[in-house]
């Protein structure tokens, strides 16, 4: 995750090739070999408060991913969670040495885009089995623990 590691690097979109996927080692989505044919990532970083990689195709949002230190945006997790509130299906918190790290991925709604969804599905991995390998490659890249 040479973006987030580096902030040097800001912003970038790229098709991809034979690159990790949203500069993450180990992180592979898409449901087959050829499946990320003419899909475009753009990755923007900003040092390890904020990182974020999103997934496109022909104008159309695929995934899209995120992980965060920024203590703000944690606490405001923490305490919506506490409350009880939906935090989303998709959110992680990690322990990382000594740090929490939010992650969290977005995938299209079947009921706001159908035409997304479909392609999302047709491209990439089952969600729960694609949420899975971005937690274990980010906890990886990060050092996190494995809880």
């Amino acid at each position: 995750m040479e973006q987030f590691l580096n902030p040097s690097e800001g912003s970038n979109e790229a098709y991809f090739d034979n690159q990790e996927t949203c500069s993450l080692e180990g992180f592979s989505p898409f449901s087959s070999s050829g499946a990320a044919e003419g899909v475009k990532q753009r990755v923007v970083s900003n040092e390890k408060m904020l990182w974020s990689c999103i997934l496109t195709r022909d104008r159309k949002s695929l995934a899209g991913f995120s992980i965060t230190q920024h203590p703000q945006l944690i606490d405001e997790f923490s305490r919506e969670k506490r409350k009880g509130a939906d935090v989303g299906e998709w959110t992680k918190l990690l322990e990382c040495g000594e740090s929490e790290t939010l992650v969290q991925m977005e995938y299209p709604d079947e009921g706001l885009d159908e035409d997304e969804y479909a392609l999302a599905g047709k491209l990439l991995k089952d969600e729960r089995k694609m949420f899975e390998e971005f937690i274990s490659a980010a906890r990886q890249d990060l050092g996190c623990s494995s809880g």
